[in-house]
């Protein structure tokens, strides 16, 4: 680190897939506490020490009622943070610097998509195979719809909210 900047290193959080996991792994192998959280994950408690009380038991079933996965999770709350209508006082506010046009561009292109259960659900990044159909109304991967990787969003979205 440089400068009078410090980070914890709890607070620095790698995307699980895509490589994220192995770098996170080697950082953790030399004594650093990273995270990494995987956007295509199911909806599960966060790892605690000891148990997980029934009020966080409570939280993640609730959490699976409203988004189908981690990345839709993550997006959603995201799009909350930034919403300056939203009244979950809770939930931290933040804006987008005009300066950070590539994310607004990204963030822009993303579809909220609810499931038949009234769910978020996001598409995937990529494709797991070229010839396949993804399962629903829109037939692009983030990738696709974007023009190229969401990086910039998924790195905004994983500052914070991971």
């Amino acid at each position: 680190m440089q400068g009078n900047t410090r980070v914890p290193w709890r607070s620095i959080v790698f995307d699980a897939g895509g490589g994220g996991r192995e770098h996170a792994d080697t950082i953790r192998a030399m004594g650093f506490p990273v995270r990494a959280v995987g956007f295509g994950e199911a909806m599960t408690a966060e790892p605690k020490w000891g148990f997980n009380s029934p009020d966080d038991r409570k939280r993640v079933k609730e959490d699976k009622v409203v988004f189908v996965n981690r990345r839709a999770q993550m997006y959603g709350e995201f799009s909350e943070a930034l919403n300056p209508t939203t009244v979950n006082k809770e939930l931290p506010r933040y804006a987008i610097p005009a300066e950070c046009q590539e994310l607004i561009d990204q963030l822009e292109k993303i579809p909220k998509i609810y499931d038949e259960r009234g769910r978020l659900w996001l598409p995937p990044k990529h494709r797991k195979n070229k010839d396949k159909k993804l399962k629903s109304r829109y037939d692009k991967t983030l990738t696709e719809l974007i023009g190229k990787s969401p990086d910039e969003a998924d790195s905004a979205v994983l500052i914070i909210m991971g």
